[in-house]
């Protein structure tokens, strides 16, 4: 309320896709947005194929709201291909990459910026680490990718400074994540 916006509706688009594939997720999406006036339309979204340039005009058609795409994921810019296709039809493209921005930026003028990505850690495995109790001066939280089917470009270097950091601070340094 404090900055405009009356209420927040918030949709597990992950779930929906799970229960009832791509197609009937946007049609329970767009039938949900028929009768809802949409301000603000903020998708975090980072999986090729969930959102296509056609599910863009559908929404467009529903909304006269801005639409933000949330995008975090440093991956390859071949993998990122959708999302560069997206950045015409969308308001704003937040990335977490500088080579995204760039890119989406030179082809359409002020429609993506930077955000550095972090996390909160009330929701992010809420009750397994408690990092903010720690005894740890330096603390890392990130997943481990490496030997796994996705694809992060930076997963070997990730391990390589995570090792060195534990090397170098054994006392004083801590990472937490998945594997």
């Amino acid at each position: 309320a404090e900055n405009g916006f009356e209420k927040y509706i918030g949709i597990d688009w992950v779930l929906m896709k799970n229960q009832r594939g791509y197609e009937r997720m946007w049609q329970s999406i767009l039938h949900n947005l028929r009768n809802t006036k949409v301000d603000l339309l903020f998708m975090q979204i980072q999986s090729p194929g969930a959102l296509t340039p056609e599910d863009v005009v559908r929404l467009r058609e529903k909304i006269k709201g801005k639409i933000v795409l949330y995008n975090i994921d440093a991956r390859y810019p071949e993998e990122v291909q959708w999302i560069y296709d997206l950045a015409a039809g969308i308001d704003y493209c937040a990335l977490s990459n500088q080579r995204d921005v760039d890119y989406i930026n030179d082809r359409c003028l002020g429609k993506a910026g930077l955000v550095q990505s972090s996390c909160d850690m009330d929701f992010y495995h809420r009750t397994q680490y408690d990092i903010f109790n720690s005894e740890f001066d330096v603390v890392f939280l990130a997943n481990n990718y490496q030997n796994t089917s996705r694809k992060f470009p930076m997963c070997e270097y990730r391990q390589d400074m995570v090792q060195f950091l534990y090397n170098q601070f054994p006392l004083e340094f801590k990472c937490f994540g998945r594997r």
